[in-house]
């Protein structure tokens, strides 16, 4: 499946599932920070305020979420890393 970091945010259980049925589902996110256009950049002096409220985290581990399960999971910046 491809999904962006949000919709990530809504289906993330379902690698669970996947793991629980031993289904061999290959999960691609696509980050771009957030919801719609997300935020360029979050710095570490931004606090919650001023972060918007349609911003995600630009350096999230989302491949954690599957190591978590039993699965295996990369971080991908580039086409390289493929």
């Amino acid at each position: 499946m491809v999904v962006g970091d949000s919709a990530f945010g809504c289906s993330a259980l379902e690698l669970e599932t996947a793991a629980r049925y031993n289904l061999p589902i290959k999960c691609i996110i696509i980050n771009n920070n957030g919801i719609s256009g997300g935020t360029e950049e979050i710095t570490k002096e931004d606090n919650a305020l001023s972060i918007p409220v349609n911003a995600l985290l630009p350096n999230s581990k989302y491949e954690l979420v599957s190591v978590a399960f039993g699965g295996k999971g990369k971080a991908v910046d580039n086409h390289k890393g493929l």
